[in-house]
């Protein structure tokens, strides 16, 4: 703040962006002054933002937010130019008025890689990626019976795509309380995108607790006593084309992945595994 020929090289914002307090005039001029910002990590939008990007000369490439609602959508109608260039977004969560209020179109033109880190519904996650299905090229997805019913078939740029899900603080001991249907029908929904190269399963049966780099933190790294017979069907619907396959799993016997590699059933191209 008291050295404005250092303005020129931030590069990155990682406060809330939301405050009060005597400081306030100064952080705005401040904010007005950064011209070369090009990442945001924020936690909700308020009148700081329009500070930021008010100049015209701030192009976002990366932003993280906790949430996409009608706020974040108004702010990129205002601001265009801010988010031409953003390739990241990554939300902590979707507004479930997402399905009335779906996304412009050509409002991210250059979003290639989409983090959801909690949870969402099939209708929401699909009223805001329908814009984006074609050119997405890396997918981050929270797992849960909410999203039944989602198909990522037409995401015909995707290359990288990573799941998760877990017992969310209880051991899993029904077949029931798991997603794995869920997680058995993404993955047959992608078989046939030609691009995707990698895939990423994070699913845990015992119990979490809070969040550790975007994914749940497992606190007991142990197998219940009968594994559902379900999660070994997670293996025969691993996608044929990936070449890269990273397991951070507790609900697959090691038996059972062995077999699985050591079978035709692997994928042709695989060529590292994780």
């Amino acid at each position: 703040m008291n050295k404005p020929a250092l303005r020129p090289f931030v590069e990155e914002i990682k406060t809330p962006l939301g405050w009060t307090g005597p400081e306030n005039d100064r952080i705005a001029a401040l904010l007005r002054d950064l011209p070369h910002v090009k990442a945001a990590c924020v936690t909700e939008v308020t009148k700081a933002w329009d500070h930021l990007l008010s100049s015209g000369k701030v192009h976002l490439r990366q932003v993280m937010v906790s949430s996409w609602s009608a706020a974040e959508e108004a702010l990129v109608d205002d601001y265009p130019q801010a988010f031409c260039m953003l390739k990241r977004l990554c939300i902590f969560q979707l507004d479930a008025d997402l399905a009335s209020n779906p996304i412009h179109p050509a409002s991210l033109p250059r979003l290639e890689d989409l983090d959801i880190i909690a949870g969402t519904d099939t209708t929401s996650f699909d009223s805001f990626t329908t814009p984006f299905r074609t050119q997405l090229v890396s997918l981050t997805l929270p797992v849960s019976f909410a999203l039944s019913g989602c198909n990522l078939a037409t995401f015909s740029a995707l290359k990288h795509l990573a799941l998760y899900c877990s017992g969310l603080g209880r051991l899993v001991e029904l077949e029931g309380d798991l997603p794995v249907p869920v997680v058995i029908s993404i993955l047959s929904s992608v078989s046939s995108l030609r691009h995707l190269q990698s895939l990423s399963l994070k699913v845990y049966l015992a119990p979490c607790s809070g969040m550790q780099r975007g994914f749940p933190k497992v606190l007991n790294r142990f197998l219940p006593p009968e594994l559902p017979a379900s999660t070994r069907t997670i293996l025969d619907t691993i996608p044929r084309q990936i070449q890269h396959l990273s397991l951070d799993t507790d609900c697959l016997r090691p038996d059972d992945v062995a077999a699985y590699l050591l079978s035709p059933r692997r994928p042709s191209r695989l060529r590292t595994l994780r």
